[in-house]
């Protein structure tokens, strides 16, 4: 089953880097169409082994009211109020597309999985496949390739392979620390298999020039290392982070001029010259004019305005900010649906980060609570609308990860937290209290052994 899983999603990402145009019919396509075969594998597995678990409730239950919600708020705005150039029927196939195709991604991802190691092998198929769409992007902006599916904005700022540029950007400063921590747990050819991954990313973060993205990374930086210094030296792990960044913006700038003036101008003049809303790109604007349509009628600060109402109103830009997108649309029940659903992955892989014997599955959770900060600084700024789906698979395969991570030893004290190991002088790579991982530790692509 991993490695079915790990040909969806290999799958699914070439159809959207490549964008494919495979659609069955309304609301169906090929890469639907194998999900829901997988789903319908895992089903069939789960029926025949009554193994069936209800578990991370709380996120599951989180989605299930967003979905009904947005179902119900839907039926009000095109039956009951009937906005004008409202699509009804278009806005219900995006509930499937972009609600519950998320949740059954998530559930094939989570319930797909039964082990720690099969975990390990879908991330190791995601985050190879994720890199993959990386180097496509780097090879078409800098001319090794010309499929012509990476469009470069009037300005240079450059579309990524999964969105546009704030998007993908968002995306790369999740899946970054990820590349970083699967470097650390392995040796040999992986570890630099994973660097040249890291690498790949902050070079496609160059070319989105989002200020965002950036902001986002370095937030995740700051607040991850404070909440995990006992197992994080972070003077080293900032000095080989600071390498990485100076490899992907040599080889960059030698390869663009055009970028090289650009990334200068956005991240040093336009940065030090802005005030609040130039520095947001004029996003204050938009946050300001959606509050102002939502203090006219008041009830929809707690009920919304219904679901995907506010693209049928006379905009002209997206919202740029997932929460006040939520909150617009779907009230403060879909704003608190989405916070629940976030803040149970985080608190998830923070507590088992700290409180597993597991080093491997310790340090590859400590990368993906550093990239969910980045999420959440990130989506303050923009809205994921491609990468979302890749994000939820990721999230069931690290929820997997999580809850078959074995637990730390009780000490005899009765204290439940890790002991940092000892053997910090013998750790290169910034990371300390993690010693020096077994050989038998390592994140291949194949199922590792133990």
């Amino acid at each position: 089953m991993p490695i079915l899983i790990g040909l969806l999603l290999a799958v699914e990402l070439s159809i959207d880097v490549f964008q494919l145009d495979l659609s069955l019919g309304p609301g169906l396509s090929l890469k639907n169409a194998m999900l829901y075969l997988v789903a319908g594998m895992i089903v069939v597995r789960m029926v025949a082994r009554r193994d069936a678990r209800f578990e991370l409730r709380s996120l599951q239950i989180a989605f299930q009211l967003l979905i009904l919600y947005a179902i119900v708020t839907w039926l009000i705005a095109w039956k009951v109020v009937q906005y004008d150039n409202y699509p009804g029927a278009e806005n219900g196939f995006y509930i499937k597309g972009v609600l519950a195709d998320f949740y059954i991604f998530f559930l094939v991802c989570f319930y797909g999985l039964r082990t720690r190691d099969e975990a390990i092998t879908a991330l190791t198929a995601l985050l190879l496949a994720t890199s993959a769409a990386n180097l496509v992007t780097i090879a078409e902006v800098t001319g090794l390739t010309h499929f012509g599916i990476i469009e470069v904005r009037d300005n240079g700022r450059v579309q990524g392979a999964l969105g546009e540029a704030n998007q993908y950007a968002g995306f790369l400063a999740f899946c970054i620390p990820l590349y970083a921590a699967s470097a650390y747990v392995t040796r040999g050819l992986w570890r630099a298999v994973w660097a040249g991954c890291a690498v790949l990313a902050v070079l496609a973060m160059l070319t989105t020039v989002s200020r965002g993205g950036f902001a986002a990374l370095l937030g995740a930086a700051v607040i991850g290392c404070f909440m995990f210094k006992r197992y994080i030296a972070v003077g080293k792990l900032a000095a080989w982070s600071a390498i990485a960044a100076t490899v992907a913006i040599i080889v960059l700038f030698a390869s663009s001029g055009t970028m090289r003036s650009l990334i200068t101008d956005r991240l040093f003049n336009e940065t030090r010259q802005a005030d609040f809303n130039s520095a947001t790109n004029g996003r204050q604007d938009i946050w300001v004019a959606m509050i102002q349509l939502m203090l006219d009628h008041p009830i929809t600060l707690v009920t919304g305005y219904g679901w995907r109402v506010y693209w049928s109103m006379p905009v002209l830009y997206s919202p740029h900010n997932t929460y006040l997108n939520y909150w617009f649309n779907l009230g403060l029940p879909g704003l608190t649906c989405l916070l629940v659903m976030l803040g149970t992955l985080f608190v998830t892989a923070r507590d088992v980060a700290r409180n597993t014997s597991d080093e491997t599955v310790r340090f590859l959770l400590i990368g993906f609570v550093f990239g969910m900060i980045s999420i959440f600084i990130s989506i303050f700024f923009v809205e994921l609308y491609v990468p979302w789906i890749y994000l939820w698979a990721c999230f069931g395969i690290i929820m997997r990860l999580a809850l078959a991570a074995p637990p730390a030893a009780l000490p005899a004290g009765g204290n439940t937290q890790m002991t940092p190991t000892a053997a910090r002088g013998n750790n290169p790579y910034g990371w300390a209290g993690a010693g020096k991982p077994a050989a038998t530790a390592r994140l291949h692509t194949a199922a590792p052994r133990h």
